[in-house]
């Protein structure tokens, strides 16, 4: 059956979003980027029956891990991310580029992109793209290295259109769209080469 995707403005440190998704067939589920109100996303978890076999982040940073302790307690899922912003992480499974995780014979795909974190991944699960502080609805991730982030968000940019951008924050004019949408109208991932893209994420407000 189709993968099931719900998607909680948890409110975090500015506008968070978590993310429950799950095989409908067999109830296997992950958790991604638990932070803030945790409340609705743990109930939904409780009413849909869903088994939690992964908690997965799309980087590092505080404010999409700090509800990691609560979910594992919760749900006896296990952590993973990527290797380069989980060294030290303890019991965690650490990704890499290419990994896929088995919820229930849906496939979820880990896509390493670099550029706000070294460990920066995003995730494609059915027709969602779980995209973390890479991309959002109309803006993209802050990065100290911006050509690393340049040359991630082109690895996005080769994906399917109808992909539904699943970001970490409540930042554009919608909370979600298609990656048609925004390879059209998002300015920075629009950009036509390396140069213009670098000139408006120096201007990024």
């Amino acid at each position: 059956g189709p993968g099931m995707i719900r998607q909680f403005l948890t409110g975090g440190l500015d506008g968070n979003f978590s993310y429950l998704a799950y095989a409908e067939a067999t109830r296997d589920g992950v958790v991604i980027d638990p932070c803030g109100d945790l409340a609705p996303l743990l109930a939904a978890v409780r009413e849909r029956g869903v088994t939690v076999r992964y908690l997965v982040n799309t980087h590092g940073h505080h404010d999409h891990t700090e509800g990691n302790a609560a979910v594992l307690a919760a749900t006896g899922a296990q952590l993973a991310l990527h290797r380069l912003d989980g060294a030290g992480v303890a019991g965690a499974r650490l990704l890499v580029d290419g990994e896929q995780l088995n919820i229930g014979g849906d496939l979820l795909t880990v896509i390493h992109t670099p550029g706000h974190t070294p460990g920066s991944i995003c995730l494609r699960f059915q027709d969602g793209l779980f995209t973390g502080d890479t991309l959002f609805v109309d803006y993209c991730g802050s990065a100290r290295e911006p050509r690393e982030l340049y040359r991630s968000l082109q690895l996005l940019r080769a994906l399917p259109d109808a992909l539904v951008v699943y970001s970490g924050h409540n930042y554009g004019a919608t909370p979600t769209a298609t990656l048609g949408h925004e390879k059209r109208h998002n300015p920075y991932l629009a950009a036509r080469d390396e140069a213009e893209f670098l000139a408006r994420h120096r201007m990024m407000p």
